[in-house]
């Protein structure tokens, strides 16, 4: 991560928690897309179901390292 040097832990924590409730916010965006089923938005349908896999990916790993301590 190029800017870790530059972030303090507790702003660390604040950074992966919004950007785990954006995921959370992108998936529901996603799938709600995915139901209307209006023509054009597949891309961002794709795109929102992209980032909140990234995102919580990011997240869960971020915890996981929070956890055992390293």
């Amino acid at each position: 991560m190029l800017l870790k040097p530059y972030i303090s832990p507790e702003n660390r924590h604040k950074v992966f928690t919004s950007l785990f409730a954006a995921a959370q916010i992108a998936f529901v965006l996603g799938m709600v897309l995915s139901r209307l089923d209006w023509p054009g938005l597949d891309f961002l349908e794709g795109l929102l179901v992209g980032f909140s896999l990234v995102g919580n990916l990011a997240y869960l790993v971020y915890t996981r390292k929070m956890r055992r301590g390293s």
